[in-house]
């Protein structure tokens, strides 16, 4: 198992297990405050963009010895402040809610349905993650190219990535043919 896998399942178990201790109700709100931050970056990242200085076109850095370059890295800190900003607001939101509502529920269904709803988180956050590396040459590294449970959020990736116009999507790439 790739060092890659081996993070991808720590990201989905420890979601998981914070989903089953907050519960359904915090759960619930925080996948609906993730399915809108992604669905609101894709939408308006190339506008926020357009609001960044001209300088931040591209940006380069070594990781372990391997050149890595951001290509066009306003729209990668347009994507990462809306899905920043949305986070913030749904936690104010959750915070809100949490002193509205009493958590008198079965103890044991909220904490499996509050399971289930981390799985989920857990799975957009890496969703997240590849595609901010789709920003990046990241994905034709060994490391990535190692890693075999990538596939299933690589696919889910390119499939949001064709939501986007194309002046977005061009610059997201998995490898040499996407």
């Amino acid at each position: 198992m790739a060092w890659l896998d081996v993070v991808i399942v720590l990201v989905i178990v420890i979601s998981g297990l914070i989903g089953f201790t907050r519960g359904f109700v915090k759960e619930a709100v925080s996948v609906i405050t993730w399915v809108a931050a992604i669905w609101l970056a894709v939408l308006f990242s190339g506008d926020v963009a357009a609001m960044l200085p001209q300088a931040l076109e591209r940006a380069t850095f070594s990781l372990g010895g391997t050149d890595f370059e951001i290509r066009n890295i306003r729209i990668s800190i347009a994507f990462v402040l809306l899905v920043v900003a949305t986070l913030i607001a749904g936690a104010v939101v959750n915070l809100l809610l949490a002193k509205v509502t009493s958590a008198r529920m079965v103890r044991g269904a909220d904490r499996l349905l509050g399971l289930a709803f981390g799985i989920v988180r857990g799975a957009a956050i890496i969703v997240i993650m590849v595609l901010a590396a789709g920003l990046t040459m990241a994905p034709l590294s060994d490391w990535w190219l190692a890693a075999h449970l990538l596939p299933p959020f690589e696919q889910t990736a390119i499939r949001i990535v064709d939501l986007l116009p194309a002046d977005i999507a061009r610059h997201f790439s998995w490898n040499a043919t996407v």
